[in-house]
């Protein structure tokens, strides 16, 4: 009895010993080799470890992306590439492979200007260096992908949900020093690790009740949903490669259903947010990278366009000369707030534009963003500036 005892007592010991290791060893070790069908799996503060854009788990005098789903590499190269492995699927990757740099995104979908460049970055980058698993750097140099097609929309709802619903003072949204209070409260916030709970501790333990929570629910793994071809439409027309043809309609543009004072509004909280994120990561090259909406990357013909509207009970339909107007007049909002603090700004439009005279590179499945080619592109025209 007593060696039965002994023997059990061994294997327990064995299990929890080899538990640790798994948890507190192996785990991090190999969090980028972690496949793309599981990242979801891994706790958001600490998955920007697992991209594969870099030569390893914690990188060095890496090069950031900071902004929304362009930035995180949402689209049809993301939605091809193998679940199974964790393959390259967006601009990081190519940068990585032109600059033989490490690249890593912070960006995540549906993300204004206030998570984007602020919050986001901040908070993860904090959370990771309180947590157990490493002293990672701030970024050696920083992008901020502004995209034309829905930060200035996204900004916009921020400002309902985050700033008027939380009683802060519509009357001086436009103070500067109250604006920058409303950013430490509500979007930087607290220490993430003022309430940790065992998710903070337990990584490993996480992912494993995340992944079978997930398959018990049959849950989609996908790091962004499957998007199904939305067809020819029957108002947007362009010239691609010698031809017109047809593109979806209800796609994105340089914010047309905004009014000339939501414009400037929803501007001065990009201005705002990039400011603060200047002073957070002082002596840091930032590069302020200008990424037109899909409208705008093609020549279009039609006398008007259907847009994707963010904005409830108003129009869906513009005569087509506002894209290029609307366009150039936020791309001059936006490189006059990088000319005022003295920050690269880079113009991908010339670029995107001259393949889009040759072809298409959305979709065929997500329209709302950047295929394979679209990715390139934008990617090179960004090495040849850096």
């Amino acid at each position: 009895m007593k060696k039965l005892f002994q023997n059990g007592l061994l294997i327990i010991l064995s299990l929890a010993a080899g538990y640790t290791g798994l948890e507190y060893f192996l785990f991090p070790a190999l969090l980028d080799r972690v496949p793309l069908k599981l990242h979801f799996a891994v706790k958001e503060e600490i998955r920007v470890l697992t991209q594969s854009s870099k030569d390893s788990v914690v990188p060095e005098r890496y090069l950031a992306l900071f902004g929304d789903s362009y930035s995180q590499g949402y689209g049809d190269w993301l939605l091809d590439a193998d679940p199974d492995a964790n393959s390259p699927y967006h601009s990081a990757h190519v940068l990585h492979d032109l600059s033989g740099r490490d690249v890593i995104t912070f960006g995540k979908s549906g993300s204004g200007s206030l998570s984007g460049l602020v919050g986001h970055p901040v908070r993860w980058l904090d959370y990771i260096r309180q947590s157990r698993l490493s002293s990672l750097p701030d970024p050696g140099e920083i992008l901020v992908y502004f995209y034309e097609g829905n930060d200035l929309n996204d900004n916009l709802e921020d400002l309902k949900t985050r700033y008027i619903e939380r009683n802060y003072d519509p009357a001086k949204v436009y103070d500067p020093a109250y604006f920058r209070s409303f950013i430490e409260k509500e979007v930087v916030g607290t220490s993430p690790f003022k309430n940790p709970d065992w998710t903070d501790l337990f990584f490993f333990t996480d992912f494993l009740q995340r992944t079978l929570k997930a398959r018990d629910n049959n849950k989609s793994t996908l790091i962004a949903s499957e998007n199904v071809s939305p067809g020819e439409g029957k108002v947007n027309r362009a010239i691609i490669g010698g031809k017109e043809r047809p593109i979806p309609d209800g796609l994105q543009s340089p914010a047309l259903e905004l009014t000339s004072g939501e414009l400037h509004l929803t501007v001065y909280i990009f201005e705002q947010a990039l400011k603060y994120m200047k002073e957070r990561f002082q002596g840091i090259p930032i590069h302020v990278v200008y990424l037109p909406s899909v409208l705008s990357c093609y020549e279009i013909v039609s006398p008007y366009v259907s847009i994707q509207n963010y904005q409830k009970s108003r129009e869906s339909t513009y005569p087509s000369y506002l894209v290029h107007q609307r366009g150039e007049q936020i791309a001059t909002m936006v490189r006059s707030i990088a000319e005022q603090e003295k920050l690269d700004f880079i113009d991908a439009r010339p670029a995107l534009r001259a393949l889009g005279q040759k072809q298409v590179f959305h979709g065929p499945k997500d329209w709302k963003h950047y295929n394979k080619d679209g990715y390139t592109a934008l990617a090179r025209a960004i090495h040849g500036q850096l």
